[in-house]
């Protein structure tokens, strides 16, 4: 019974040491957990690079065909270009239709290697007129006579 006794009268004790209390204080510290990262894993990335070439200054570049004989005419112009890959160019002309003729386009050297840096290459691209008929424009400076375009593929 004594026993019985002990363990009641320190449950009372307890029990009103707390309600003595009133109330609990609590502390607001001004900081806060810091947790450190760990590396987990390391995955590797890989990037697909896709071809890549450029036709320096395209807005300024004109050809000025001049006579070069009885119904022939030529002009030139220098390209500059910048590629990631080996590239083979080519050159059609297509008339516009403004003064009848057999026009022609070429570039100097076809092949262009893969410049990988700031360096660029450079061709020349010309376009040739036969029996160019003249007689169906007035004389000017730059009647447009059609275009030179350019055309890429890749060097295998």
């Amino acid at each position: 019974m004594l026993k019985k006794s002990l363990v009641a009268v320190a449950l009372v004790a307890i029990l009103g040491a707390s309600v003595q209390a009133g109330h609990v204080k609590m502390y607001k510290w001004p900081g806060h957990w810091i947790w450190d990262c760990v590396d987990l894993a390391e995955i590797p990335v890989y990037m697909k690079i896709g071809m890549y070439i450029e036709i320096l200054d395209q807005d300024s570049l004109r050809i000025i065909m001049q006579q070069d004989a009885w119904r022939q005419y030529s002009g030139c112009v220098t390209i500059r270009i910048k590629c990631n890959f080996d590239a083979v160019l080519s050159c059609r002309f297509e008339s516009n239709g403004a003064i009848p003729g057999d026009y022609s386009c070429s570039i100097n050297e076809e092949k262009v290697p893969a410049t990988l840096s700031d360096t660029v290459a450079e061709r020349e691209v010309c376009v040739y007129g036969e029996k160019v008929a003249i007689v169906h424009a007035m004389p000017q400076k730059k009647l447009r006579v059609g275009t030179a375009i350019i055309s890429v593929k890749p060097d295998c």
